[in-house]
């Protein structure tokens, strides 16, 4: 995952942006595995505008060459991950934000069955009621390409949080 220092967390968590945001979606190994990666991100800030930019890239191969797990580097001697993902929210008052982000993943592997897409698109709306009240209205568009398992997603979402 990302991280962000203290001073621009501050900032993006306040137009409802995750400062530590993972751009690419992992897959569980059951072997020891090798992991090469790469990640950059970018932020700019602006008085009401923060837009964000994050890439990353990944080669995954196992390293236990003896064990029989079934993983998805069991078939496969390397997984490659790629990503990135684009963020922009802007501050319409002191208490409330619009956010929109879109994000794309594209795995491949050695065999195609394992080449994937993710792609998404998620708007919402971020506004606080007071010191301890807070709600949070988005909606999202999924759609994962695949041989074997493809689907799609669409879905409205709302979120009131209350602390005491």
């Amino acid at each position: 995952a990302n991280h962000c220092g203290g001073g621009v967390s501050q900032p993006l968590q306040a137009n409802g942006i995750d400062p530590n945001a993972s751009v690419t979606s992992g897959f569980l190994a059951a072997a020891v595995t090798l992991q090469r990666s790469q990640q950059m991100s970018l932020i700019l800030l602006g008085l009401r505008d923060t837009v964000t930019f994050s890439a990353t890239r990944s080669e995954n191969q196992r390293l236990d060459t003896i064990s029989n797990a079934t993983d998805d580097l069991a078939n496969s001697n390397v997984i490659r991950q790629r990503g990135f993902n684009i963020s922009v929210a802007h501050r319409l008052t002191p208490d409330t934000s619009l956010n929109l982000s879109w994000s794309q993943q594209a795995t491949s592997g050695t065999v195609s069955l394992q080449d994937t897409s993710l792609r998404s698109v998620n708007m919402g709306l971020t506004t606080r009621f007071g010191a301890k009240t807070a709600a949070t209205f988005s909606a999202r568009r999924v759609v994962f390409s695949s041989t074997v398992t493809p689907y799609s997603e669409t879905a409205i979402t709302g979120n009131l949080n209350l602390q005491f």
